[in-house]
């Protein structure tokens, strides 16, 4: 069942319960009444304080935040990045990435040294987040503070292994 139809389906059941409360209590069958309204009641309650939360996560991860789109666009461009720099095919670069290596072990075995990816990474995401100011997409204040976390961002991705790249709780990369 889709989400979606799932959370209407709650909200359905919700009014049913407070419906048939009601007419139990106006047909004089006053405790069935009571109980199954104030069921439902009670559910409604957990409803609204669960639908709150969720809206303002969502808020967060809107475009217009000006941080977590752009972080994620930044890391899909560098396996082309790399790939350009190692002098290979970005496809050659993701399949190895898959199979457990990091970039920077890709490198090492292409004879390329880890600071001339790292710098193209910076480089790269450095006009990636310019692009992003100037098209809206991120204001300029949270470009400039995640500006001064590039090299360690840059070096952190390189570095990586797959799974460890996933976002830690508390960290802007």
């Amino acid at each position: 069942m889709n989400p979606s139809n799932f959370r209407t389906f709650r909200w359905v059941m919700v009014s049913l319960g407070i419906g048939a409360g009601a007419l139990l209590l106006a047909t004089g069958h006053t405790l069935v009444g009571v109980v199954i309204g104030g069921l439902a009641l009670v559910r409604l309650v957990f409803l609204l304080s669960r639908e709150r939360p969720r809206r303002s996560y969502r808020q967060l991860q809107s475009p217009g935040d000006g941080s977590y789109p752009v972080l994620r666009q930044l890391a899909r461009g560098q396996f082309e990045v790399a790939a350009g720099v190692i002098g290979t095919s970005p496809a050659d670069v993701r399949v190895e990435f898959a199979n457990g290596r990091s970039i920077a072990e890709i490198a090492t075995a292409h004879g390329v040294p880890l600071q001339t990816v790292v710098a193209a990474v910076v480089a790269d995401a450095s006009a990636t987040l310019d692009r992003a100011v100037a098209d809206g997409r991120t204001t300029p204040t949270a470009a400039e503070r995640f500006r001064g976390r590039l090299p360690q961002w840059a070096t952190r991705l390189v570095n990586g292994h797959r799974g460890d790249l996933r976002a830690r709780p508390g960290m802007v990369s």
